[in-house]
């Protein structure tokens, strides 16, 4: 089994949260967030905008299904 996290950093993306293994967009869009930099405390800011995420659903399950083929 594939999770949505090995598919993330399959496509090159890094300095995030994810909370939870989502299986659909919507879950993705509510449980993924993107660390778009550090406060003067140097903790992470993290972004909740889908357009900041670098990659979309349709690319994530794409890669998911690829992985699994492998």
């Amino acid at each position: 089994m594939i999770f949505v996290s090995q598919a993330l950093k399959a496509l090159g993306v890094d300095e995030f949260v994810m909370r939870g293994n989502p299986t659909s967009e919507t879950e993705f869009n509510q449980m993924f967030r993107k660390v778009t930099g550090e406060d003067a405390n140097g903790i992470a800011i993290e972004s909740s905008d889908p357009a900041d995420f670098g990659v979309t659903w349709s690319q994530i399950t794409a890669k998911m299904t690829e992985l699994e083929n492998e």
